[in-house]
């Protein structure tokens, strides 16, 4: 484990869960909490993140993974892994539960932030991994401000928008961000505005007629 990683571990041991989950201006990797503390999502080092780019309340990791098993941790921030490569087994406890699927490019996690779950993938995988900090949910439109946000959980999920906001993200972030990183941020704000009216688990806002909601993109 490097250095870096090693002190990020270190300080979020000792700033505490509560301050972990919500207080930072951005995240500074993928992270999961095991027996009360926290520790990175995947014991491999990421092959790519956007620890450059100071994207407010959102973490985008990409990885390329051995067969694993991440043992029973929780998810402090809304998490989404798209799967790049890969078609391999995996299985899923979570909530007194065992699900078993079939990984294939394309196949999205999506988990609200405080879902519990232990996974195995028996095989190989190259996959982007998504942390999203619930506040940002809420603040990113104005029918949203103050509201809690919980979106639902999918295990295989397959959706084209979800995965080439991702893709257009991580290449992006691949290219050194040619275009500023005001275009990652709007990158960013889509994705939140396409959760909160496709995957919350409660209706957010009424449908809009005659234009766009007052998208509030931050800078």
């Amino acid at each position: 484990m490097g250095a870096g990683l090693q002190s990020e571990i270190s300080r979020l041991s000792q700033t505490g869960r509560q301050q972990f989950a919500c207080d930072e201006p951005a995240l500074r990797g993928i992270y999961v909490v095991r027996e009360g503390r926290p520790e990175p999502f995947l014991p491999s080092l990421p092959a790519l993140t956007c620890s450059g780019a100071h994207w407010r309340g959102v973490s985008v990791n990409s990885y390329a993974a051995p067969a694993v098993c991440i043992h029973r941790h929780e998810h402090p921030e809304h998490f989404l892994q798209l799967v790049l490569e890969g078609i391999v087994k995996y299985e899923v406890k979570t909530r007194g539960r065992n699900l078993r699927f079939v990984s294939r490019p394309g196949t999205i996690c999506m988990l609200p932030c405080g879902t519990v779950d232990e996974i195995n993938w028996a095989g190989a995988t190259r996959r982007v991994v998504v942390a999203i900090r619930p506040r940002l949910l809420s603040e990113t439109l104005e029918e949203t401000r103050g509201k809690e946000i919980e979106l639902f959980e999918r295990w295989d999920l397959v959706d084209r928008h979800i995965s080439g906001l991702i893709v257009a993200m991580t290449a992006d972030l691949e290219e050194g961000m040619p275009a500023g990183s005001l275009y990652g941020e709007s990158l960013m704000n889509a994705l939140a505005v396409y959760l909160l009216n496709r995957y919350a688990a409660r209706p957010v806002f009424s449908a809009c007629k005659g234009g766009l909601p007052p998208l509030r993109l931050k800078r």
